[in-house]
């Protein structure tokens, strides 16, 4: 189960993830093409079994996802803790990742073709 709550944290609003303890992460996507923005945003305690992909998001597909001002903290995941990855272009910007674990992965687990760049703050 997800439970979400929104909260303001500057002039956009936030979304808080926690708990999830699915066999997938938190927030579980996968789709052909598209972009996905995620901003001022908090996933903690989530969690996906021990051969789960991503504790908090498991990006798959053809996408472009920019992830900035956001937290991630006391993930857990078999193949990345943070986040599970495959055939994702990511931009993080701007994050906090603290104690995240993972077998695989302590922050992200990366697939063949996704590519990861660290934006200037």
């Amino acid at each position: 189960q997800h439970r979400t709550q929104h909260t303001p944290r500057s002039p956009q609003r936030s979304v808080h993830f926690q708990p999830s303890t699915q066999d997938a992460a938190a927030l579980p996507l996968q789709w052909r093409r598209g972009a996905l923005t995620v901003a001022h945003s908090t996933f903690t305690h989530n969690w996906s079994r021990r051969h789960g992909y991503g504790g908090a998001m498991r990006l798959a597909g053809r996408t472009s996802t920019s992830i900035s001002n956001s937290t991630f903290a006391a993930n857990a995941g078999g193949f990345g803790a943070a986040i599970f990855m495959q055939g994702v272009r990511l931009t993080v910007s701007d994050c906090e990742f603290k104690d995240n674990e993972g077998a695989e992965g302590g922050v992200a687990h990366v697939k063949e073709d996704s590519q990861v760049r660290r934006a200037a703050a």
